[in-house]
């Protein structure tokens, strides 16, 4: 109950500050760490959307988006739910700086890396995924955005196995377009 009357208020706050829907895509490239040793980056994908809710100087965005996040090793697919905070840059820039969190679900992963020389049999991927997120972005023409972002990985990647210990660290760059 308590899940519901908090989307329904974000959904109402939403109306009455004239939201603007996102929707973006766009390229990312993932590393991961543990310790002091970094895997070899690898490019993916990112979509989603979510609703811009501008009051002056202060933004809010929560919004859902759909990426893929790997090394040379792995390939996983997640659901991200993301909520960001940001600050309007004021005169004719039409830019906005911004944090936020991530919370991602696995829904697919490619086990091909198991077969690796590193590999102890294959290592649970941990089906959860949360993140703080930094970035930037610019509005041109009032309906198309430019973002660039930086994505720092809080959870392990893996709960058991060589792999044990590894963080996902995320920079992504997307175009996007406001209704």
């Amino acid at each position: 109950m308590k899940k519901i009357i908090v989307l329904i208020l974000i959904c109402g706050l939403a109306i009455g500050l004239s939201a603007q829907m996102h929707v973006f895509a766009g390229l990312n490239s993932d590393m991961a760490k543990a310790g002091a040793g970094t895997t070899n980056g690898k490019l993916g994908f990112q979509a989603g959307g979510g609703y811009i809710m501008n009051m002056g100087t202060l933004m809010i965005e929560p919004g859902v988006k759909f990426t893929t996040r790997g090394w040379e090793y792995l390939d996983a697919y997640y659901a991200d739910i993301f909520g960001k905070i940001g600050y309007n840059i004021p005169g004719d820039f039409h830019g906005v700086l911004y944090g936020g969190l991530s919370v991602g679900f696995c829904f697919a992963d490619d086990d091909t890396w198991s077969y690796s020389y590193y590999s102890q049999g294959k290592a649970d991927i941990n089906p959860l995924y949360m993140g703080i997120q930094f970035g930037a972005r610019y509005i041109f023409s009032e309906k198309y955005t430019v973002t660039g972002e930086y994505d720092w990985g809080l959870t392990e990647m893996y709960d058991k196995g060589y792999w044990k210990g590894l963080s996902n660290y995320t920079i992504s760059f997307s175009l996007g377009y406001l209704f």
